[in-house]
């Protein structure tokens, strides 16, 4: 290990901001976003995937939705990912419309 890695650890122990400029509340709103739990959830199937309404379940087919998220066009995805990530509910009505039309 280089001494500038070393280094940059150390700094970070000690609780000094990280350099990107990211801090810890991004990271921990990037986790809340629906598109990186549907990946996760397509590394682990056990993965339960937190909702906005405070539940937490197992989806499944996390690919098809995901997928389908990421082939619509910017607007209407990020619509869709708020009307996905509010409950299980609404998870479940979009995968049964993508399960019936999905293409790979």
């Amino acid at each position: 290990m280089s001494l500038d890695k070393i280094r940059s650890k150390i700094q970070e122990a000690r609780g000094r901001p990280r350099k990107d400029g990211a801090s810890s509340d991004d990271e921990h709103e990037a986790n809340q976003n629906i598109l990186t739990q549907l990946r996760k959830a397509m590394d682990n199937p056990k993965h339960k995937v937190p909702f906005k309404n405070g539940q937490s379940a197992t989806v499944k087919h996390p690919h098809m939705v995901h997928n389908s998220l990421m082939r619509l066009k910017p607007q209407d995805r990020l619509k869709m990912m708020h009307h996905v990530q509010q409950s299980p509910k609404h998870y479940a009505a979009v995968h049964s419309i993508v399960h019936k039309n999905y293409k790979g």
